[in-house]
């Protein structure tokens, strides 16, 4: 296997994450390489007859919070050297993939 230096592993917090996680976690330890778990949250809100029933900021950053709290758990339970999670929220219309390269991160 290749040596990585590291392992992006893109999560969607289904039932089945966990073993998608774990998959990157053995993958990074075995060339003892950094490992970052993502979830996007992609929430667009459909307004019931063009009402807000909250507002859609609170919301989305209640998504985040909490994604950021499962995957989190996630690390904490694996075992994981060396891991970080990312949570962060995204449309279709923004583009989430350049964001390595906006925060410095590759």
């Amino acid at each position: 296997m290749a040596d990585y230096r590291k392992v992006l592993v893109l999560l969607d917090l289904s039932e089945g994450s966990d073993k998608v996680f774990n998959a990157g976690r053995d993958m990074a330890s075995h060339s003892n390489a950094a490992l970052v778990a993502l979830h996007v949250v992609d929430y667009a809100p459909v307004e019931p007859m063009g009402e807000t029933l909250m507002p859609s900021m609170e919301i989305e950053q209640e998504l985040v919070r909490r994604s950021r709290a499962n995957i989190e758990q996630l690390i904490a339970g694996s075992g994981a050297a060396n891991a970080r999670g990312v949570s962060r929220w995204a449309t279709p219309r923004r583009r989430f993939c350049a964001w390595p390269a906006r925060s410095g991160r590759t």
